[in-house]
């Protein structure tokens, strides 16, 4: 009993922390990817405003 208690605490704090990095790794690229779509949008806008209509 005491055994699979510690096997299970072990599978869950592994379990979590890959969750959370995972969650963490997940953000970082979210924000990467909203930073430079930011970052192309404002060059449309400033260098083809045309481009920047249609889309």
């Amino acid at each position: 009993m005491i055994i699979d208690y510690a096997d299970f605490m072990w599978m869950a704090g592994i379990g979590s922390v890959l969750m959370l990095g995972i969650a963490a790794v997940a953000l970082y690229a979210l924000r990467l990817h909203l930073v430079s779509k930011a970052e192309t949008s404002r060059d449309l806008s400033t260098n083809k405003p045309s481009q920047q209509s249609q889309l």
